[in-house]
């Protein structure tokens, strides 16, 4: 069985602000309520860390990860909740693209379970195309420290390389990107950028142009609208989706968001995970029109490598990669991956 996954907003901000991330795509008139922004109280972690447990009361399988948008690292207080977390006797996650020059000692000698950098190049030309706002060269010195402060401290961390393939950096950048992670022990995983937030994802699915995120489509490795009809095709396949049956996403200000892949915070299924049990927590979220509205379209299965279609999505891909003159072919067998097992 899947462990449950808490994804907790604890920086409602970033440094940076990539193309394919609404951070750095969506502009505030976008949405129908403002979000919320800043730093999660440390007094509200720690009680929202309580009701995880009481919720889960036998699960050592189940995963906190300390991000959602935001990037962790802005907070000063990560270290001692990764702790506090390991403490509860449950599996604590990052997810970084370490461009901070906060020090990292503190954070591995927390002994995170597993820390997830996500990178889109090993160049500064196409790391900052997608990365927008982000320096390589401290980024490779970061993953450098992590190493030997792993290596130091006996840590017992993993540490994924989550790259994003797009069109742009699938030859050169990828490859070094490989060699670089195996040299420092982290595990790689690429995969396939997608069209993000779930409501920008829907109206490009409608028909709708998205002019002004065509620069970011057009270095997709494949576009969405063909992503989805695969999707179609293997529709039966896969009744439930992931993001709703075995996880869940508390914002900031401790408000319950409808998943982890919607922006909009009206959206949301309750203002306060602390006063609402996890049963009517779950049944507001399949209650959703906007979740109905995904699942009736089968965009779900499009956030998701577990359904039938993703070996010809990949099989596809491989197609475009090679057309663009690359040597650079993907695998879709996700069983050794320490991100697809738990996501």
């Amino acid at each position: 069985m899947k462990p449950f996954i808490y994804n907790i907003e604890v920086a409602g901000m970033c440094n940076l602000r990539c193309p394919s991330c609404p951070v750095g795509n969506t502009k505030a008139t976008d949405l129908q309520e403002p979000r919320p922004k800043g730093l999660m109280q440390p007094s509200l972690f720690y009680k929202i860390l309580e009701k995880i447990q009481r919720d889960h009361p036998h699960s050592a399988e189940t995963l906190v990860r300390l991000y959602s948008w935001g990037e962790p690292l802005l907070h000063p207080e990560l270290a001692a909740f990764v702790s506090a977390i390991n403490a509860a006797g449950l599996r604590s996650g990052i997810s970084t693209n370490l461009n901070i020059t906060r020090p990292l000692d503190r954070i591995i000698e927390a002994n995170p379970y597993q820390i997830t950098i996500s990178l889109s190049g090993m160049y500064q030309d196409a790391y900052g195309k997608t990365h927008l706002g982000g320096q390589i060269e401290r980024v490779k010195q970061n993953m450098i420290r992590i190493s030997e402060l792993i290596n130091k401290t006996g840590s017992s961390t993993r540490v994924v390389v989550g790259y994003h393939v797009y069109r742009h950096n699938a030859g050169r950048d990828f490859t070094a990107a490989k060699e670089f992670s195996k040299e420092l022990g982290f595990h790689f995983h690429p995969y396939l950028a997608w069209l993000c937030p779930l409501e920008k994802l829907l109206e490009y699915l409608d028909g709708l142009p998205l002019l002004q995120d065509r620069a970011l489509i057009d270095l997709l490795v494949v576009d969405p609208r063909e992503h989805w009809q695969l999707a179609q095709q293997h529709a039966a396949a896969t009744a439930d989706c992931g993001l709703r049956s075995h996880g869940m996403t508390i914002g900031v200000d401790g408000a319950i968001e409808l998943c982890s892949a919607v922006y909009d915070p009206s959206y949301n299924v309750a203002s306060d995970f602390l006063t609402i049990s996890h049963s009517e927590i779950q049944e507001r979220r399949y209650e959703s029109a906007m979740c109905a509205r995904c699942m009736s379209k089968k965009a779900h299965l499009m956030l998701c490598v577990e359904w039938g279609g993703y070996l010809e999505l990949v099989n596809l891909a491989n197609k475009v990669l090679t057309g663009l003159g690359l040597d650079t072919q993907l695998v879709a067998g996700v069983d050794d991956c320490s991100v697809c097992s738990l996501s």
